[in-house]
């Protein structure tokens, strides 16, 4: 049978074109050199799971390829499962050139994702790391007295022996000149902290206070906002908020329904540290508005269990 100009056949064909399609997922890599950050994509091996092996081999060919012509030493700070046109348009004001973006504007950020490391580029890393250091000891640095040359000796002995120890985040403060009382260290740290560390408990204080108040925090950030709020799971890839702080996968957020070049949510911190810090005007709006609603749901489930009640009792 046809159907105007089309047949059956030919609107089937229209109805599954119109079917939203599965989109393939880039593994984005950032790489470190001279000051400035390469984020770009590998086709994945693996889209679900950031782990496999393929895609380490996949970005550490890249990685490979970005040396050749290249007199400046690159190094892997690491990846994740996303889409790298995202990346590109929320990090786009520390944008130098290409792909190439500044390391001071966004190391706060980068540190604080929980990027996928690579064992075998490490490895690779501290060989040729202490390679160079066992040709310094091979020096004579005729230049220098007795003592100062036993001092320089050892010294470059012990570095050897910590590098062969090192773990990926010693390589990453390493290579990013981080020393152990900068913030940047904190955050590379506490990444991945345990359940009942100083960190995470901390942490757990402010998803205990939007747990409490999430109903509140979600009308006072929608007056803000002037746009609808919802308190929900993030489902899949890391993204970074409205005040570029990190949303994980898994992690609950406050999701703003606006257009911005950043992400369309805050982050539990920043949505309870926006509440406590609401205008005192604004939080009444917001309680005034939750208290009318409440008595419109309560009028309205009144409104259905009321005719039932009277049915009942005529029928009796």
């Amino acid at each position: 049978m046809a159907y105007g100009a089309y047949t059956e056949e030919k609107i089937e064909e229209r109805i599954e074109e119109m079917k939203p399609k599965d989109k393939k997922m880039d593994i984005v890599y950032f790489f470190l050199c001279d000051g400035f950050i390469k984020i770009g994509k590998v086709n994945p091996n693996d889209d679900e799971d950031v782990a496999d092996p393929g895609n380490e081999k996949r970005v550490l060919s890249r990685l490979s390829g970005c040396k050749t012509g290249n007199p400046k030493q690159i190094y892997l700070l690491g990846y994740l499962i996303g889409e790298e046109t995202y990346w590109h348009r929320v990090l786009h004001e520390h944008k130098h050139q290409g792909e190439w973006y500044s390391y001071d504007g966004l190391k706060g950020i980068i540190f604080n994702l929980r990027l996928q490391h690579s064992d075998v580029f490490l490895e690779k890393w501290k060989q040729e790391t202490v390679d160079v250091l066992e040709k310094k000891l091979e020096e004579g640095y005729w230049y220098l007295n007795q003592f100062e040359k036993d001092k320089t000796y050892k010294d470059i002995k012990k570095e050897i022996k910590d590098i062969k120890k090192y773990t990926w985040n010693q390589y990453i403060r390493k290579v990013c000149d981080i020393s152990f009382r900068d913030i940047e260290s904190d955050i590379i740290e506490h990444r991945f902290e345990k359940r009942n560390s100083p960190w995470q408990l901390k942490i757990n204080e402010i998803k205990n206070y939007s747990y409490k108040n999430w109903q509140a925090i979600c009308d006072g950030l929608s007056l803000m906002f002037r746009t609808n709020v919802e308190y929900k799971e993030k489902r899949k890839n890391s993204i970074i908020d409205e005040m570029h702080d990190v949303i994980h996968e898994g992690d609950m957020y406050y999701h703003l329904n606006i257009y911005s070049n950043c992400a369309h949510g805050l982050t539990l911190r920043n949505a309870v540290f926006l509440y406590k810090n609401m205008h005192p005007d604004i939080k009444k709006l917001a309680i005034d508005k939750r208290e009318k609603e409440e008595i419109k749901t309560r009028e309205a489930m009144n409104s259905i269990y009321k005719p039932k009640k009277q049915l009942e009792e005529k029928t009796s």
